[in-house]
């Protein structure tokens, strides 16, 4: 069914539907949907094909994006116009998730054509218009979500961590902190408010934050070097807090060993180590795990007052990270804040 945002359906152009031209070219698309979802099935799943029903799956998701859009497309092949919206809404949503965000923003433009108030398309238009680069639309696209659902924890969380990116960190902390409020996914807000506080230098605020999302079993695995951090700035011993972390780990290949061994001991040969283990796995994993590994790094040296050996950490976690990570983000605004502190020591 459509979700509950979806609230002003407007049926399609009637016509094309119809014709034998259509429906010859849909029984043809119906079949290459089939034969790629049986390759996807057999490597994906050992549910049988004749007990899938695609538009279930779509509304659902399978935690499997390239399954996700197969689906969507199947369902969308026979889909009622109540339910095209969400389909389609849904299968941007797959399409963000592979880094397809320009199709994502074609799949959006035709589900708000169809329903202009839904808060879930213009949420997922603000996602993409944001890994796109263009922040103005996606805060537009987002505040007009939250015009239309106040209380949409997702929407306000995504516009949280877009001005994060953007280094507004005040805003950051204020929708961060309403989603606390709501108990809707506080474990990671803890962690990107924790950050917003650091960067605001809020020291006392950040622990605080780290702290809870360590104690909420938050997934980010970076919480330990970030308290580090803090800790730093405040005057506070952070060894004890690393070894534990470390301890707590596997091994040396349990990830990320090497970049806690980073911050232990700073170097040229630890540095290595965790770029080495970071360049295993998909392209889109290596990307985020390096330009992570020269962000934590640079943090680490400006807290040690190393500017020039800061820099080019941070220089190199844009140079080689990925662009959809928050890291990403702050490295850009530390390099952007020190070569703006380079112009003011100029004049």
């Amino acid at each position: 069914a459509p979700s509950e945002h979806d609230t002003s359906i407007m049926t399609e152009p009637k016509g094309h539907m119809g014709s034998p031209h259509y429906h010859n070219e849909s029984s043809q698309l119906r079949s290459r949907l089939l034969a790629l979802l049986s390759i996807l099935l057999l490597t994906t799943s050992s549910t049988p094909s004749g007990a899938i029903n695609p538009e279930t799956i779509c509304f659902a998701g399978s935690g499997k994006p390239k399954t996700d859009i197969v689906m969507c497309t199947m369902a969308l092949l026979q889909a009622p116009p109540l339910s095209r919206a969400t389909l389609l809404t849904r299968r941007a949503r797959a399409r963000i998730q592979i880094e397809d965000d320009a199709r994502a923003l074609e799949d959006l433009a035709q589900s708000l054509a169809i329903n202009p108030l839904s808060a879930e398309a213009l949420t997922e238009r603000g996602r993409a218009l944001g890994f796109l680069g263009r922040p103005a639309g996606a805060r537009e696209a987002l505040n007009k979500a939250l015009r239309l659902s106040p209380n949409d924890s997702r929407a306000r969380r995504i516009r949280g961590v877009l001005a994060l990116t953007l280094g507004e960190y005040a805003g950051a902390i204020m929708d961060l902190s309403r989603v606390i409020a709501a108990g809707s996914g506080e474990r990671e807000s803890y962690a990107l408010r924790g950050i917003a506080h650091y960067f605001a230098q809020d020291q006392a605020a950040s622990l605080r934050d780290f702290r809870e999302a360590t104690a909420r079993d938050s997934s980010y695995a970076y919480l330990p070097l970030w308290i580090a951090l803090a800790q730093q700035r405040v005057g506070q011993i952070s060894e004890a807090g690393l070894q534990q972390a470390r301890a707590a780990l596997l091994g040396d290949q349990d990830w990320p060993a090497p970049v806690i061994a980073l911050f232990q001991t700073p170097g040229p040969e630890a540095l290595a180590a965790a770029l080495n283990l970071a360049a295993r796995g998909t392209p889109q994993l290596r990307r985020a795990r390096s330009g992570q590994v020269h962000f934590l790094y640079g943090e680490l040296l400006r807290s040690r007052d190393k500017p020039e050996m800061a820099r080019d950490a941070f220089a190199a976690a844009v140079r080689e990270g990925d662009p959809r990570t928050v890291e990403y983000a702050l490295a850009t605004q530390r390099l952007a804040g020190q070569h703006t502190r380079g112009k003011r020591g100029k004049n």
